[in-house]
């Protein structure tokens, strides 16, 4: 999955495209922290996979998978246009099948074999959390939402949606040292480059009532 500041990053590159009539009230801080709900998920125990469910992850019949936020979308039709929250997570959903394709592409699933690898590519994270923030500029503005104890998108799973306040203030003073290894800051722009657009006409056609993005258009295939 991508990172939170990725996830952020094209968010705010997002709310910038929503007409400001619909962003009134709290739309704002619903949308940012929909946009990064699904990856603040509680684990429950090791025979659960709470990521597959958060990020909607099915495999076809020939064994390729993808997110399915077509049926995130019919789940919450009448919500998604009007509230933040569920804006977010839909489009998060979009980033992330972006991501997978994008990570395949460049054949790191298939690098990446040891948990030793997964660790560097963690740490990778965190070195790059200093360069894109100071290359786009970017601001935390994530804040508390109102209600979000009782909504609707806890049926899916159960979220963290406090303790991702913490998480991405830790994300923007992060200032750990070194050399990536694995996700590099060429990569992580080759990769905005690559999915900015797709999220973007994703956006645009929802909010113009257009026929909305295929999920099967964004399909990978995991390595053996």
């Amino acid at each position: 999955m991508a990172q939170r500041i990725i996830h952020y990053l094209i968010g705010e590159k997002l709310l910038d495209r929503i007409p400001h009539a619909l962003r009134e009230g709290g739309f704002d801080a619903r949308f940012r922290m929909g946009n990064l709900l699904p990856d603040a998920y509680d684990w429950d125990g090791p025979d659960l996979p709470p990521r597959r469910l958060t990020h909607f992850v099915f495999t076809d019949e020939s064994g390729d998978r993808y997110s399915d936020f077509g049926r995130f979308l019919s789940r919450y039709r009448e919500r998604i246009p009007k509230d933040g929250l569920y804006l977010g997570y839909y489009l998060h959903l979009i980033e992330d099948a972006c991501f997978r394709v994008f990570w395949h592409s460049q054949d790191l699933d298939a690098r990446l074999k040891t948990k030793e690898d997964v660790s560097f590519l963690h740490r990778d994270y965190h070195i790059l959390n200093k360069y894109l923030i100071e290359k786009y500029a970017l601001e935390n503005r994530l804040e508390p939402i109102e209600g979000s104890e009782n909504e609707a998108l806890d049926e899916i799973h159960p979220f963290r949606a406090g303790e991702m306040l913490y998480e991405l203030a830790a994300d923007f003073l992060d200032r750990t040292a070194g050399e990536p290894r694995w996700f590099t800051p060429r990569l992580a722009d080759e990769f905005l480059a690559f999915a900015l657009p797709i999220c973007t006409d994703a956006l645009e056609r929802l909010l113009s009532g257009a026929e909305p993005l295929d999920p099967h258009s964004l399909h990978w295939r995991p390595t053996a």
